[in-house]
């Protein structure tokens, strides 16, 4: 007797074998989605830092830099980001939030000794990029040490 074709075991094998690959390959593909959004508000970041440095030095005040309007810029087509601003005369703080939660969100904090930190919960799934820049803290540590 001649068979073609495949038994039940060899079908179960070959999903059971899928399905482990496909479980080892999707945390790392939600971790390229998250540095992906992550770069995105950064990129915007930068943005803002050049224009808040050049509407600082012609006012010599941040208050006077609190909004988009007032730094000459727009958010990026197609962001998911919502950013708001808050500034004091001597520090303008940008926070990026990626939909209600905190842990999607990165805030900067730029003040007038020129001092930019990028600052994200320990929490939110941007700590890894907001790391790589270099100039960071946790939340909780500048908030108790009154950085706003």
């Amino acid at each position: 007797m001649n068979k073609k074709g495949f038994t039940l075991i060899e079908i179960i094998i070959v999903i059971v074998i899928l399905g482990i690959m496909a479980t080892l390959a999707l945390p790392r593909l939600a971790a390229q989605t998250n540095a992906a959004q992550g770069a995105e508000a950064m990129q915007y970041f930068g943005i803002i830092k050049r224009a808040a440095a050049t509407c600082y030095e012609a006012t010599n005040n941040f208050s006077l830099c609190a909004s988009q309007a007032a730094l000459g810029v727009t958010t990026p087509q197609n962001s998911r980001f919502a950013y708001s601003f808050t500034a004091a005369a001597t520090s303008l703080v940008i926070t990026a939030r990626l939909g209600s939660a905190t842990q999607h969100e990165i805030t900067m904090v730029a003040n007038d000794a020129g001092v930019t930190q990028f600052m994200a919960p320990s929490t939110s799934v941007f700590q890894g990029i907001v790391n790589r820049t270099g100039l960071t803290s946790s939340i909780a540590a500048a908030a108790s040490a009154n950085a706003f």
